[in-house]
């Protein structure tokens, strides 16, 4: 059984505080295209933001 998107989410926030999950995994070079993981965190971002 899943669960919702949006717990998930929540308890990745939670789990991450006020670290920058996109911008450390890109400091990793794991996405080399930067931009298009911005693009998702921002929507990501956005979201949250709206709960």
């Amino acid at each position: 059984m899943q669960e919702p998107y949006v717990p998930v989410a929540l308890r990745v926030v939670a789990e991450w505080g006020v670290h920058d999950p996109v911008r450390d995994i890109n400091a990793d070079h794991r996405w080399p295209d930067a931009g298009q993981e911005q693009a998702w965190h921002d929507e990501v971002s956005h979201s949250a933001h709206q709960l």
